[in-house]
Parts: structure tokens; C-alpha cells; sequence
């Protein structure tokens, strides 16, 4: 078809020649005037997702973080009350010292006392390596 084309070109004007190149120019030109706002507009639709997904994923992580603190906040008071309940056993255990069975409770309570201990340093490193990945 286009060889078709070449040889009527052939026997055109010079006017007509240049009317005709015109023409296809002005095709070709509005075809990529068509391509580019059409690029431009895919462009802009994916930045407007890609922002949107950000977002959520901000918001999500905002929220995790709450809900640790959160729970980091319930774990302090819990060991806090129970730091406090040992210190009065201590001092009532210190009271009793004279007697053997007082003795006896304190090595009790000293054994649970490392136990407690233990497991805080275990739950302080934890709660350090949570805050390390936040």
C-alpha cells in the first residue's frame, strides 16, 4: 500500500506533495501529542498510588508502635507492682530473721529473687531489641 502511495506521490505537485507531508506530520504530530498526555497521566496516577500506599503503610505502623507502647507500658507496671510486693516481703522476712523457719523463707525467697531477676533482664533485653527494629 505505502509503495502504492510513493508512485501517485510521484506524479503530485509540489503543492499537493507538501500538503500531503503536512498532513501525515500533523497525524504523526497529534499521535505523540496523544502518547505523551497519556504517559503523563499513567505517570501521575502511579505517583498518586504509590503516595496513597505510603500512607497506609505510615499509618499502620503508627499504629503498631501505639499498641507496643502500649503493652510496654502494662509490662512495667506489672513488674513494678512486683518489684514492690517483694521489697514488703523482704522487709517482713528481714522482721523474722531470728527464727529458723524465717531462715528458711529467706533462702526462699532469695532463690526466687534471682529467678525474678533473671527473668527482668531477660524481658530489659527483649523490650531493648523491640525499641532496636521500631
Amino acid at each position: 500500500m505505502q509503495q502504492e502511495t510513493r508512485i501517485d506521490d510521484k506524479y503530485l505537485c509540489t503543492r499537493c506533495l507538501a500538503e500531503r507531508v503536512d498532513k501525515e506530520n500533523m497525524t504523526l504530530l497529534n499521535e505523540a501529542t496523544e502518547m505523551i498526555q497519556s504517559m503523563k497521566t499513567q505517570s501521575l496516577k502511579l505517583a498518586k498510588e504509590e503516595n496513597i500506599l505510603r500512607l497506609t503503610n505510615l499509618i499502620q505502623l503508627q499504629s503498631s508502635n501505639h499498641s507496643k507502647i502500649k503493652s510496654r507500658q502494662n509490662l512495667e507496671n506489672y513488674f513494678n507492682q512486683l518489684i514492690k510486693k517483694w521489697n514488703r516481703s523482704k522487709q517482713i522476712l528481714n522482721q523474722r530473721n531470728k527464727s529458723q523457719k524465717s531462715k528458711t523463707m529467706m533462702r526462699k525467697f532469695k532463690f526466687y529473687q534471682k529467678i525474678i531477676q533473671e527473668i527482668l533482664v531477660i524481658i530489659y533485653l527483649n523490650s531493648k531489641h523491640i525499641r532496636k527494629k521500631t
